[in-house]
């Protein structure tokens, strides 16, 4: 999860030299294609993806909604629950 470290400390210090909070800050570079904070949130995107074997086609709520629901199920039965691991 290196990416979500640098991530984070990049929307941090940039909210910092601006003195926005952090609403502000997405709601001025999110969308923009061409900002440091939008082109580090597509990777992260990308890595959370492979890391739960999404595709860019997938319903993304619609799979997490499933992965929960089968999580649940795991624990009500009492089995150990394993995240993802970070893709090769």
């Amino acid at each position: 999860m290196a990416l979500h470290f640098t991530t984070s400390l990049y929307r941090t210090q940039q909210m910092s030299a601006k003195q926005w909070g952090i609403t502000q800050l997405y709601n001025k570079f999110f969308e923009e294609p061409t900002s440091q904070l939008y082109k580090l949130h597509e990777a992260l995107d990308r890595e959370c993806n492979a890391a739960y074997g999404f595709t860019d086609s997938d319903d993304i709520l619609a799979k997490l909604l499933e992965l929960n629901l089968e999580l649940a199920e795991t624990e009500k039965q009492g089995q150990p629950i394993v995240g993802p691991t970070a893709p090769n």
